[in-house]
């Protein structure tokens, strides 16, 4: 564990910074509030099941305001950017290939059927 993580640990008690449960019980994660892919560069610890309903954007009112969220609106400006296909998330078009053309086949006396 680095420095850094047990400096958060001591800030925020070792707990969920939503619903409270124990470092002990469960492993925390580290979660950027807002997200990294929007700028933040904030960094709380929650459990696993939080983490998930905040990057999903499930999380319920409650846990957003124990995170300082306003309003249903600030949270969702504050959410990971939606991956593309591909796990890229740039805003570039796919670039799309043309079809090749081929040359029509000629008929023959054969292909002529009555």
């Amino acid at each position: 564990m680095g420095l850094f993580e047990k400096a958060i640990k001591s800030i925020q008690g070792n707990s969920c910074a939503t619903c409270g449960v124990s470092g002990d019980e469960v492993p925390l994660h580290k979660a950027h509030v807002p997200a990294k892919s929007r700028g933040g560069s904030g960094t709380i610890l929650l459990c696993p099941n939080c983490h998930a309903q905040h990057d999903h954007g499930v999380l319920p009112r409650r846990k957003q305001q124990k995170l300082g969220y306003s309003t249903p609106k600030s949270y969702r400006a504050s959410l990971p950017k939606k991956r593309k296909p591909g796990g890229k998330t740039t805003t570039k078009k796919p670039v799309v290939k043309k079809p090749v053309k081929r040359k029509a086949r000629r008929k023959s006396a054969n292909d002529i059927w009555w």
